[in-house]
């Protein structure tokens, strides 16, 4: 997985890996200056929990945590999102796609792949307000924020924060079990 980071990060200055490691506390002896926490459920020690991983990362002071997986419809996964996640990186996108998601969420931005947005955009569209609806059906698209906020004569910090309501719509309703579709469960 470093390997894979790294040239990933290396292709969006300034960003770089400084550090991995297969628990919490072997990654705290080598840094605790974390701006973002790339979880790889398949590169924990055997038998360790993701959720109780990703909570123990928020009590050392790393907020910003994303998971990276081959496998975003385990419910495994989408029990992670209602610890606190920042997004899910998914494997199989292309590399430059993952770089720009890389980036994104180091600057603390949510970040969801395109067809996970495009799932929610679908099967939660009836729990969206029109511009909420109208920014996940871009962003499932696949569409950088920038580009989101241009083509809806928005500001930047404005699709962002539709973005936000949007993962707290989804968190909430998963933790509440109003929502009648589990495939909306799922936040970033």
């Amino acid at each position: 997985m470093a390997a894979a980071l790294s040239y990933c990060a290396s292709a969006v200055p300034p960003l770089s890996v400084v550090a991995c490691a297969r628990t919490v506390l072997e990654l705290l002896s080598t840094t605790t200056d974390l701006d973002l926490v790339v979880l790889d459920p398949a590169c924990l020690t055997p038998g360790s929990d993701p959720f109780a991983v990703i909570a123990e990362l928020h009590e050392a002071g790393a907020m910003n945590v994303v998971v990276f997986t081959s496998d975003c419809r385990s419910p495994l996964i989408r029990k992670t999102a209602q610890a606190g996640i920042a997004g899910l990186l998914d494997k199989d996108e292309a590399p430059e796609t993952i770089a720009v998601m890389i980036h994104t969420a180091a600057m603390g931005r949510p970040v969801c792949p395109a067809q996970r947005a495009a799932t929610l955009a679908a099967a939660g569209a009836r729990y969206w307000t029109s511009p909420e609806r109208r920014v996940l059906e871009r962003y499932a698209r696949g569409e950088r924020t920038p580009t989101i906020a241009a083509a809806l004569h928005l500001d930047e910090s404005a699709v962002c924060a539709y973005l936000s309501r949007i993962k707290t719509k989804i968190v909430g309703t998963s933790r509440h079990h109003h929502n009648p579709d589990p495939s909306t469960t799922w936040g970033w």
